[in-house]
């Protein structure tokens, strides 16, 4: 929801958006359209129900678009937005050992689960661990 701003819109060569939330919001189809004006400032919930997420020509459906769209720019922000330090300071303390919780309004870490909201902290936990073990 943050706006970090410069975040590639995927399947939009060249279009950029400020929040991973205005790219979701933004490339939703509803009533035939995408809202492209949601790629600007913070992003929020648009109304109406989605027929599907445009990337590209293709109308994808909520778990492609999950992996396709949501994952892509929300991993993008975190290693180009993010300060490393912090990246870097969640690492660390993974390697030390340490408990880390990250908590979210949704429980759902499943991308494949199409009746739940993807938990934004589960995308979180999934890139570091994915640095973590490039580092191990």
């Amino acid at each position: 929801m943050w706006p970090h701003g410069g975040i590639p819109v995927p399947g939009m060569a060249g279009q950029v958006s400020d929040s991973v939330e205005g790219i979701w919001q933004g490339l939703k189809v509803i009533g035939g359209k995408t809202a492209p004006r949601y790629f600007a400032g913070r992003g929020h919930k648009r109304g109406g129900q989605p027929r599907g997420h445009q990337y590209g020509t293709k109308l994808l459906k909520i778990v492609e678009a999950r992996e396709k769209i949501y994952r892509v720019a929300y991993e993008w922000m975190l290693a180009n937005r993010v300060e490393p330090e912090l990246i870097e300071h969640f690492v660390g303390r993974a390697f030390e050992g340490d408990a880390q919780y990250f908590h979210d309004v949704s429980n759902n870490g499943r991308v494949g689960n199409p009746d739940e909201g993807w938990a934004h902290a589960a995308v979180l936990v999934q890139y570091l661990n994915r640095v973590c073990a490039g580092r191990a």
